[in-house]
């Protein structure tokens, strides 16, 4: 079978999401073009059932990765490096759709993407700013919280803004964050954007 005929049949036999699924967690070794990882326990069990049906599509991880490491949108290889992922995206059931239909490979961590599904995620982010923003309204400046750290009343009554004071700096603020899962907390913001904090 040719690659595209690997592509056609494993999307045709597992579906849009579990191909693209299959394909996110495709691992590619950093120091060689074609060298993939294993393939997980739920991929080989798939790829199995596949080859049972389809008993001329490749058995090693390598062909599987060549074939399948791939943009089924875009119809391209996937290239090395991380999608798009900014520290303050408030994720949304819109923002969930929008990946899954316009840009499959184009978000997240992983060390791959579609560098065509990159650039649609960051214009579908600029053009929808209320639905992917996290950062909802300043609180107050995190001066403010710092000072008022030893009295314990305030404490008890505003735990979520108990952030490090080492973690401080001039100019920050504390903000209301909503990030899509779960109910409204409170971040350190600098520069307008969300500090992470190690705890």
């Amino acid at each position: 079978m040719t690659p595209d005929e690997v592509r056609s049949a494993f999307l045709g036999f597992c579906g849009l999401t579990q191909c693209r699924k299959f394909a996110r967690s495709l691992v590619k070794l950093p120091d060689a073009e074609t060298k993939f990882d294993r393939l997980r326990y739920w991929q080989e069990a798939l790829w199995a059932k596949f080859l049972a049906a389809f008993p001329d599509a490749p058995d090693d991880v390598d062909t599987i990765g060549s074939c399948l490491h791939w943009c089924d949108l875009h119809h391209q290889s996937l290239l090395t490096g991380a999608g798009h992922q900014p520290i303050d995206l408030r994720h949304s059931e819109s923002f969930d759709m929008a990946r899954e239909h316009e840009f499959p490979f184009g978000f997240g961590w992983l060390g791959h993407h579609c560098p065509e599904c990159r650039t649609s995620c960051i214009d579908w982010i600029a053009l929808h700013p209320t639905e992917c923003r996290m950062l909802q309204h300043r609180v107050h400046d995190a001066e403010w919280v710092a000072r008022h750290r030893a009295n314990q009343e305030f404490l008890n009554t505003c735990r979520d803004a108990y952030i490090p004071a080492d973690e401080i700096r001039d100019g920050d603020e504390i903000w209301m964050i909503n990030t899509g899962r779960g109910t409204d907390s409170l971040a350190l913001v600098r520069d307008g954007t969300i500090v992470p904090i190690v705890d």
